[in-house]
């Protein structure tokens, strides 16, 4: 009879841990992922290990990316960079995840710049103008 019992409330106990630990996860959501996309506007480097960069999107909206040094995956071409290189003017396609209103850059890509047509040279064969 003891050891009946003593199962009994082994398998409550295991039962009801289960249940709160259930209880708490349902609470947690996992963080939203964003894609951002934009000219940098600045960059505060005041916290060289977590650097931030202000966006504008094509929506016309700001966004500041909070950047880890360590976790924050920033490329151009096929290089690395370190988040403090950015620099305002860069077109940049980023993976932000957002947690209470905060964006905090997972990966960032930095566009390179097009490259410009030279300017269409006359033919040989035209007169100057005078």
């Amino acid at each position: 009879m003891r050891k009946r019992f003593g199962i009994v409330i082994a398998l409550v106990t295991v039962g009801l841990i289960g249940l709160g630990s259930l209880a708490l996860g349902m609470g947690r959501q996992p963080p939203a992922i964003e894609k951002v996309e934009g000219r940098v506007t600045s960059v505060d480097l005041k916290d060289p290990r977590r650097p931030k960069a202000t966006v504008r999107t094509d929506r016309g909206t700001s966004i500041v990316l909070q950047m880890d040094a360590k976790r924050t995956d920033v490329r151009q071409g096929g290089a690395t960079l370190v988040p403090s290189s950015l620099r305002a003017g860069d077109w940049i396609r980023a993976e932000a995840e957002v947690r209470k209103g905060k964006y905090l850059a997972r990966s960032v890509r930095v566009e390179l710049p097009l490259p410009t047509k030279p300017a269409p040279k006359k033919p040989a064969g035209t007169p100057k103008k005078r």
